[in-house]
């Protein structure tokens, strides 16, 4: 009799176990764990940017920001990607996509609440550049608002920095290539740019060391890499962490040493000619 008890008792505890752990994985599928999720298949997004973003000729995502970015998530140690798309698209995905994250990001006033930020990791230089025998000058953005049309990539933090200045003169182009043509060929006067891009477009375009000129230096803006704002803390601080204890001195010979982008042989041509259409939105 005692025996029978105690088969039924085993039989019941392993039901019970079996019932816990069916609703542990129905749990689990209905209501994901906030942390791993987080933690699962990132998704880290760039666009043409050199030095610190680019396609080589291989089909590779290279540059100075790219090689930063892929030892931070080794030290992490969880699943990544990288994806190269244009800046609008890597934009609206990161803002509307769970885990992704948009580098290098100029961190903004009007951005600040839209993202969550890890860095800073750079920053950049804007300045305004002309045609080199268009010979106008510039000595404040008073003198700026009275020239001609001022090309800037659609959706950039140039491009909101040009309206919040109440600059009405712009030209919005999908890209800095697109802007440096128009000034070129005269549909814009001016490229608001900046220093990291001035020696890619001057070289890619072929047009010689003295094509555009700097007439105008305007901001600073620190960089960031941008997660999407639903990112939970435990990610966002293994990121900061990964960044605050990487050694200085590798972190400077990361991004220093890809200078060498700008010269010739980065062909940015061959990189917009091979964006997917999706890219190129």
């Amino acid at each position: 009799m005692l025996l029978r008890y105690v088969i039924v008792l085993i039989i019941i505890i392993i039901l019970l176990n079996f019932a816990y752990f069916q609703f542990d994985e129905i749990k689990h599928s209905f209501f994901p764990d906030t942390k791993e999720q987080n933690f699962k298949n990132l998704k880290l997004i760039t666009e043409i940017n050199p030095p610190f973003s680019y396609l080589d000729r291989s089909g590779e995502i290279k540059g100075s920001g790219v090689e930063l970015v892929k030892i931070l998530a080794e030290k992490i140690g969880k699943p990544y990607s990288l994806e190269l798309l244009s800046w609008s698209s890597g934009y609206g995905r990161t803002l509307s996509t769970p885990n992704t994250a948009l580098f290098l990001t100029a961190r903004t006033e009007e951005r600040e609440y839209l993202f969550r930020w890890v860095g800073p990791v750079d920053r950049m230089d804007y300045a305004f550049y002309c045609k080199s025998s268009n010979r106008i000058s510039a000595r404040s953005l008073d003198d700026i608002k009275k020239l001609g049309l001022i090309a800037v990539p659609r959706d950039t933090a140039r491009h909101q920095m040009l309206l919040d200045a109440k600059i009405t003169n712009i030209l919005v182009l999908p890209s800095d290539k697109e802007c440096v043509q128009a000034v070129l060929s005269g549909d814009a006067e001016i490229w608001l740019g900046s220093c990291n891009m001035y020696s890619l477009n001057r070289d890619s375009l072929g047009e010689g060391l003295e094509s555009i000129h700097r007439i105008y230096p305007w901001k600073h803006v620190p960089l960031y890499i941008a997660f999407n704002i639903d990112t939970s803390d435990d990610l966002i601080n293994a990121w900061q962490n990964a960044l605050d204890t990487l050694d200085p001195t590798l972190k400077e010979e990361i991004m220093r040493y890809n200078i060498p982008y700008y010269c010739s042989w980065i062909d940015c041509t061959y990189c917009y000619e091979n964006l997917s259409a999706e890219m190129k939105e």
